[in-house]
């Protein structure tokens, strides 16, 4: 089989929306290009209401170093398009 086997944690409120994912499964990549596997954390916040589904509009990526949390994206009012 191709490609990656990864594991994690879903997390939900009691009314159903996804607060956040976190796995300690993803790569992330030093300045010197070498690998090493960091917690990582999707975060999504502020539902709203968008044509009858209850969508996130903000969402963060965050990877969590023994030195510090290092939120790499923290999009606000995202738009998701469904296909």
């Amino acid at each position: 089989a191709f490609g990656m086997e990864g594991s994690g944690v879903f997390t939900f409120a009691e009314t159903g929306e996804m607060l956040s994912f976190t796995t300690d499964d993803r790569m992330a990549a030093g300045f010197d290009g070498s690998l090493q596997k960091v917690r990582w954390t999707a975060a999504c916040s502020d539902y709203r209401s968008v044509e009858g589904l209850s969508v996130p509009s903000t969402l963060k990526a965050t990877w969590h170093y023994p030195e510090g949390d290092l939120t790499y994206f923290d999009g606000k009012d995202v738009k998701i398009s469904y296909l």
